[in-house]
């Protein structure tokens, strides 16, 4: 199936024509109404007729004559760089894109080292990663908590499984103890299934700082005192205290239809599930 995207813009309130778009970007190349035409296949008056109108529009000058043709305004080049900028971001990679969860997504970049699949990787949490996905920017999603494919009603992929370690200078024995230290909160990762255990149990929960990647609160809880926070174990070593209540999936969500992308995801549920052991994880065929 044949696919092309025509962008148009609005500036000014006003609705800018991607046949004026590309007529920028040409004249720009060439210095050349009538040469830009030719490209656009349309006639040179057309050409000049749609910028006219656009200019009245927008109440703004795009082009200007020179002695040896045409040329943007400063306007024009600030419209044009708009444009390309929009453009830029409609062009797939050379490489499979994913943007996921901190643990899944280096989990999948160890996968793909394996298998051959050159592969760009953006790491942030869930919910970042999600909102990258809906902008339809990467070819696979990870997640590091199924939580947000359920709630969005996404078919995930389990590939692997993990549990939560806790983390903390001092030695933790029994559950009780948590209570009496402080929380390291990292938003939108597995953490949730700890919190559900110490509210079950009804142990008091201290969160009394934040972090943004589990990297941070690794560092964080092995260097201050009275802290605590749960890890993923494949990661992380810890207190597997929790290892049972906390045993939860790691997940795949191909955005786009590539062969390359269902040739690597065989790959992860068949041989590459031996890579997923020697990372720490539990296979899904256990």
């Amino acid at each position: 199936m044949d696919e092309k995207v025509l962008l148009n813009l609005k500036i000014n309130g006003e609705r800018i024509n991607h046949k004026v778009l590309e007529g920028l970007r040409y004249i720009h190349k060439t210095c050349s109404q009538r040469k830009a035409s030719e490209i656009l296949g349309i006639s040179p008056p057309a050409l000049n007729r749609y910028i006219r109108e656009t200019e009245t529009k927008i109440g703004e000058k795009l082009i200007k004559s020179k002695n040896t043709g045409s040329e943007l305004t400063s306007f024009g080049m600030k419209i044009l760089k708009i444009y390309d900028r929009y453009l830029s971001r409609l062009k797939d990679f050379d490489r499979i894109v994913v943007c996921g969860g901190y643990i899944s997504s280096n989990l999948i970049g160890k996968l793909a080292e394996n298998h051959g699949t050159d592969i760009f990787i953006y790491a942030s949490n869930d919910y970042e990663a999600l909102q990258m996905a809906r902008k339809y920017i990467p070819d696979i999603l990870t997640l590091d908590d199924p939580l947000l494919a359920y709630k969005n009603d996404l078919n995930f992929i389990p590939i692997a499984y993990d549990y939560l370690s806790i983390v903390s200078k001092k030695k933790i024995n029994k559950l009780e103890k948590l209570g009496e230290l402080k929380f390291i909160n990292v938003p939108y990762t597995s953490q949730r299934f700890g919190l559900e255990v110490l509210k079950e149990k009804k142990i008091k929960c201290n969160i009394d700082v934040k972090m943004r990647s589990p990297y941070d609160a690794f560092f964080f809880a092995k260097e201050k005192e009275d802290f605590y926070t749960f890890l993923n174990a494949s990661k992380f070593q810890g207190s597997n205290l929790l290892k049972n209540e906390t045993r939860h999936v790691i997940s795949i969500i191909p955005i786009k239809e590539k062969r390359e992308i269902k040739r690597f995801i065989d790959f992860i549920l068949g041989e590459g599930q031996k890579i997923v052991e020697k990372e720490g994880f539990i296979s899904i065929n256990r």
